[in-house]
């Protein structure tokens, strides 16, 4: 996370207000990383060692500070961890670009072991769920709870109000996923783009395109290689270059 200690704090403040929550007490988790198999991970620490432990999965394009207001709210009473998975927040991205359901469930069990878990309770939500789950059928000796949040149902007729939205869930078009803005509007001098706010359905595609398409360029742009690009994500891919190569051009010597 980019804010300092003392944002951070006003953001927790500020959040957990407007979700309705009122805690005696709002602290920060302690950050600590873990190395496995090569790969770095990032993980939060809400404190309480000796309760009950709680290992939280984000979804896809989200980190562990997904769970910041869950883990506040049962602290008190479980000893919460927040995972970065593999490729998100802080976490190392495979070198090898394996981002497959078995490589992050060995993951979750690395991390398991390697923090002491056992008979925890294991959330995950989206593709932390289908992790957890993965997970789950694996190893359910070390488990006491699975919850699955926003997962297989996502997979059911009528399910979702546009079936759409499951091709557009990150990494399924070869590409990394768009950047998402919440409210307010403004936030510490950043600004949601106008475009996101215009209503107009097709630009705010074609912009989430684009932006997928820088991301991935800036980030992994060994991904654009894959034939398995959408002809519309080709198109703009070769916009982007072109527009790079003639930006490089105009500030050359």
């Amino acid at each position: 996370m980019s804010l300092s200690s003392e944002e951070y704090l006003d953001h927790l403040q500020s959040t957990s207000v407007r979700a309705g929550f009122s805690f005696d007490q709002v602290v920060l988790p302690d950050e600590r990383h873990v190395a496995l198999d090569g790969l770095r991970f990032r993980y939060l620490d809400w404190g309480a060692q000796g309760k009950r432990p709680i290992l939280f999965l984000h979804g896809g394009a989200l980190t562990a500070h997904t769970w910041d207001l869950c883990c506040l709210a049962l602290r008190d009473e479980f000893h919460c961890l927040a995972l970065d998975q593999r490729g998100h927040g802080d976490s190392d991205w495979a070198p090898d670009i394996d981002y497959s359901i078995a490589a992050q469930r060995e993951d979750v069990r690395g991390f398991a072991e390697a923090v002491g878990l056992d008979n925890f309770v294991l959330v995950g939500m989206s593709m932390g769920a289908i992790n957890g789950l993965a997970y789950a059928i694996a190893y359910p000796e070390t488990l006491s709870a699975l919850v699955l949040i926003d997962a297989l149902a996502r997979l059911l007729p009528g399910a979702l109000g546009d079936e759409r939205s499951n091709v557009e869930d990150s990494f399924v078009q070869g590409l990394l996923d768009w950047p998402h803005y919440t409210r307010p509007e403004v936030f510490r001098g950043m600004r949601v783009p106008e475009i996101l706010l215009s209503g107009h359905h097709e630009k705010i595609r074609q912009w989430r395109l684009v932006k997928s398409i820088e991301k991935t360029k800036k980030l992994r742009p060994e991904l654009l290689h894959s034939d398995g690009l959408p002809a519309e994500a080709k198109e703009l891919l070769r916009q982007v270059r072109k527009e790079g190569d003639d930006h490089g051009r105009d500030e050359g010597p």
